[in-house]
């Protein structure tokens, strides 16, 4: 099934917050792409192309802040 509405990547590492998000953001319209590692989600934002992304800056891999620049170095999607 095709997923519609616009795309929010959720990077945290709280499996409960991103739960609670993703319950909150697809009930208003919203597609939610959860992961829970700074490469994970350099490595699905060219997969899933995500309007937005909400971003933990305290992920247990990658610095929230690195993963920023880093995504700055090829995407202007709003985190």
């Amino acid at each position: 099934m095709e997923k519609k509405g616009p795309r929010i990547l959720v990077a945290d590492a709280d499996r409960s917050i991103q739960q609670a998000l993703k319950v909150t953001l697809s009930l208003a319209g919203y597609t939610v792409y959860p992961v829970t590692t700074g490469e994970e989600t350099l490595r699905i934002v060219p997969l899933v192309r995500p309007d937005v992304i909400l971003l933990a800056l305290s992920l247990p891999d990658v610095d929230g802040k690195e993963i920023i620049q880093r995504l700055r170095e090829w995407r202007s999607t709003p985190v």
